[in-house]
């Protein structure tokens, strides 16, 4: 079974998922973290807005204003 340390040993489907996370890490890392903080709790943990707004200790509203301009900028990144 090969390692996942040595990608060039992976099959072409794992190289391309680990190809892919890594593309979106350097996307996610480039959001100020106010950004990045709604995204990965939006979509990697599946907290809803209002979850999100108790945590990050802030409106709705603004959650949904972070949402929206940090995908337009993970878009323009990819």
């Amino acid at each position: 079974h090969p390692s996942t340390s040595d990608p060039d040993r992976l099959p072409a489907v794992d190289r391309e998922r680990l190809d892919e996370r890594d593309w979106l890490r350097r996307g996610l890392d480039r959001l100020s973290p106010e950004h990045r903080l709604v995204v990965e709790l939006a979509f990697f943990v599946g907290y809803s807005y209002e979850e999100i707004a108790a945590i990050a200790h802030c409106p709705v509203n603004t959650v949904k204003t972070r949402m929206f301009y940090a995908r337009k900028r993970l878009q323009e990144l990819m």
